[in-house]
C-alpha cells in the first residue's frame, strides 16, 4: 500500500459554504438547503475544461467514519446543470491510497465496473520506469434510461504526475477505449479527515 496519491491542495476552511463551482480539487462537501443535504458526499476530482463537466466522487454519508472509504460511484455534472449554482458545505479533505495486488492481472478496461480499481498502461512509466497508475471512474456517457448507446470509452483519473509536468496543470482526466488492455494493479480507496459531516 503507498499513500503517493496525494493532491496538494490549498485548503478552505471547514464548514466554509461556497457555490458548487468554487469548490477546488481536494476537498470534500455536500449540498446545503436539500432533502438529501444529510445524505451523500462528494469528492472534487477536477473539471474537464474542454466541455465543462465536474467530476466527483460520491460516498455514502458514513464514508468519513470509515478508515479509508470506497466510493459508491463517480458523478459528471455538465456545465449547464442546476446543481452548480447550488450552494455546498466544505467538510473536509482527500487522498487517495493504493493497494497494490502482488501480481497485476491483464484484463480488458470493459471488465472494469466500480469506482475503486486502480490500472496502468502498457509503455507508460514515470521517469523513473515506474508505471503510471490510473483510477478507473466509469463510462464517459450512460444509457441509463435514455436511448443513447453506451459509450467506447471509459473514463480513467491519472494517480501519478508525470515528470514532464512542473508548474504546468495537468489534465489528470481522459477518456480511454473500453477495448484497451491494462493491467489491473489492484484497489483505490480514500481517506475522507478534517471535518464533520
Amino acid at each position: 500500500m503507498f499513500h503517493g496519491c496525494s493532491i496538494n491542495i490549498n485548503p478552505v476552511a471547514l464548514g466554509k459554504i461556497m457555490r458548487r463551482t468554487d469548490v477546488p480539487i481536494g476537498h470534500v462537501f455536500r449540498y446545503v438547503d436539500t432533502a438529501n443535504s444529510q445524505g451523500y458526499l462528494y469528492a472534487h476530482l477536477d473539471i474537464n475544461g474542454g466541455n465543462g463537466i465536474y467530476y466527483s466522487l460520491k460516498f455514502s454519508k458514513d464514508a468519513k467514519s470509515q478508515q479509508t472509504a470506497c466510493p459508491m460511484t463517480f458523478t459528471a455534472t455538465p456545465s449547464a446543470s442546476n446543481q452548480l449554482s447550488r450552494d455546498v458545505k466544505i467538510v473536509g479533505y482527500y487522498n487517495f491510497v493504493v493497494t497494490l495486488d502482488k501480481v497485476p492481472e491483464v484484463v480488458p478496461l470493459s471488465s472494469i465496473t466500480n469506482a475503486s480499481t486502480a490500472v496502468s498502461f502498457k509503455n507508460d512509466y514515470d521517469e523513473k520506469d515506474y508505471p503510471h497508475v490510473y483510477l478507473v471512474l466509469g463510462e464517459t456517457t450512460t444509457n441509463s434510461n435514455s436511448n443513447r448507446p453506451l459509450a467506447d470509452d471509459k473514463l480513467v483519473l491519472q494517480l501519478t504526475k508525470p515528470f514532464q509536468v512542473e508548474n504546468v496543470r495537468m489534465n489528470a482526466l481522459r477518456g480511454v477505449p473500453k477495448d484497451t488492455i491494462v493491467a489491473k494493479r489492484g484497489t483505490v480507496s480514500v481517506n475522507i479527515y478534517e471535518g464533520d459531516t
